[in-house]
């Protein structure tokens, strides 16, 4: 006999609750019907129980994660001329983007160029 999903989850720690309920969430988003996404969502509290269970640890904030992700949508988005209009988007500085452009080029460079002695 499978318990139902709420029965589970209704005891857990909050921390896993929260997973669940959000993996289950942007599995339903991404167009899994809410069995299967219930299934997906309790896979993965069942694999980060085993993998980090028990351990005391700070969930990192992902700051340099998101400030890549924003860097990779200013640098999809220029189009050679719209400093100004990116730096009004996405709140920075018009001379940031200009940074973040010259970052993302050398990044997208040395990920495509291989080194001279590799």
């Amino acid at each position: 006999m499978t318990l139902p999903t709420e029965l589970l989850m209704r005891d857990a720690p909050e921390l896993l609750r929260d997973l669940y309920d959000q993996a289950a969430h942007i599995a339903r988003q991404n167009g899994l019907d809410r069995e299967n996404a219930d299934r997906l969502a309790l896979a993965l509290v069942d694999v980060m129980t085993d993998n980090w269970g028990g351990r005391n640890f700070n969930f990192p904030k992902g700051t340099t994660m998101r400030l890549l992700k924003r860097d990779l949508a200013i640098w999809r988005e220029f189009d050679g001329n719209n400093h100004s209009d990116l730096a009004e988007k996405y709140d920075v500085t018009t001379v940031w983007v200009y940074s973040i452009i010259r970052k993302v080029r050398a990044l997208i460079r040395d990920e495509r160029q291989p080194g001279l002695f590799e």
